[in-house]
């Protein structure tokens, strides 16, 4: 265990936290959980935020000032319009976010070690949890979308994480760690999720010789062939019946009388979907605007591409990639991690809220502060590995 946690107490904590949120899931018999998870999360990160503050990369820093300087220039235009203060944080989420990250660029944290045991623990429980809420069906939420910590779209990238982490330097139990993470994405019945694992089974096993391309290529194609069953039983057959073609139609509508240039920043200002739109969209009412007064912003459009572009412009989507590749590269890993970063938050990007998620944050702290003494450990540009406190 004194291996494990690198005797950190901070490490212990963390894993007790996590675990002890997890058991609460599993005990929520109606409902993902009975904790407000999401707000625990932030909390959590916050405080590991707080804890490794020292010695701070000059590249993340560089980042955070655009950022900062992004929140308040745009929080200053919010004022003048008159935005509601949480709709501009709900919008910004992912940009203070990257605030928040910058203390786990290029810190020694998170050993192989330790992730793999989270891992474990963790998806055990998920499994748990998964299983008997499909089995006793006891809501029909639970029955046919079970969450441990949250909605399943968005926990699930917590878990994609882990896992992958958990089998970077270590292949030993990969297939088996492959299966049952695997099981517990098709129990999900999440079509994010389906994205995820394809992207997880890619980086995880494609190799560039002709027994990896072969094994993985089969490995592929029964996937998607899964994956793209899974999506016809939930659409009928038809695909336009998905709800996410309906957001597509009124961010096309949205931004038809677009100049180009606007879709490299977006909006200059925190903007209202038109009433048209939101009486459209009056299905997802609780999305609304906090104001109350029956407006609603790109949130309601769930796919976070769609919400970046809408609200910060392709720059803004490319400034976030550019922040999570750096933030992984400096830790020492290689570029195939960003890969796999890219493409999971993407895969989750197409469906719900990726970047602006507590738990794609917490996923990339994780991401930003590995370290392990064998594998995939190549060093980028980092200067020297930074000791976690005790």
């Amino acid at each position: 265990m004194s291996k494990v946690f690198c005797g950190s107490s901070t490490l212990k904590t963390l894993w007790v936290t996590l675990t002890a949120l997890a058991v609460v899931g599993v005990f929520s018999l109606y409902e993902s959980n009975v904790l407000p998870v999401v707000t625990i999360f932030e909390v959590i990160l916050i405080v590991l935020s707080l804890l490794f503050i020292s010695k701070l990369s000059l590249l993340g820093v560089v980042f955070s000032l655009f950022s900062f300087l992004y929140i308040l220039f745009s929080s200053a235009l919010a004022l003048y319009y008159d935005v509601n203060y949480l709709d501009f944080i709900q919008a910004y989420k992912a940009f203070f976010y990257v605030l928040v990250l910058l203390p786990f660029f290029g810190k020694n944290i998170f050993h192989s070690d330790f992730v793999r045991f989270l891992y474990i623990t963790i998806l055990l429980l998920f499994l748990t949890k998964y299983s008997y809420s499909i089995a006793f069906n006891f809501t029909d939420r639970m029955g046919s979308r079970p969450g441990l910590f949250a909605e399943n779209n968005f926990e699930l990238v917590f878990l994609a994480f882990l896992y992958y982490f958990a089998t970077l330097d270590n292949i030993k139990y990969k297939n088996i760690f492959f299966a049952l993470f695997a099981l517990v994405v098709i129990m999900s019945g999440s079509r994010s999720g389906l994205g995820i694992l394809l992207v997880s089974f890619y980086f995880s096993y494609f190799r560039f010789n002709l027994l990896g391309i072969i094994t993985s290529s089969i490995g592929l194609l029964i996937l998607f062939g899964f994956v793209l069953y899974f999506f016809m039983v939930r659409t009928d057959g038809q695909f336009y019946n998905i709800d996410r073609f309906k957001f597509l139609s009124i961010w096309l509508y949205e931004t038809s009388s677009w100049e180009w240039w606007r879709y490299l920043i977006g909006n200059a200002s925190l903007t209202p979907l038109s009433s048209e739109s939101c009486s459209t969209l009056s299905y997802w009412s609780s999305l609304f605007s906090f104001s109350g007064d029956g407006s609603c912003y790109s949130v309601i459009l769930h796919s976070y591409i769609l919400r970046v572009v809408f609200d910060h412009g392709v720059l803004g989507l490319v400034f976030l990639l550019a922040f999570s590749a750096c933030g992984v590269l400096i830790s020492g890993l290689k570029f195939r991690s960003v890969l796999f970063v890219w493409g999971v938050l993407l895969a989750s990007a197409l469906s719900v809220s990726s970047f602006n998620s507590v738990f794609s944050a917490i996923s990339l702290a994780i991401a930003f502060g590995y370290y392990s003494k064998s594998g995939d450990s190549s060093v980028f540009f980092r200067k020297s590995a930074l000791k976690s406190p005790a």
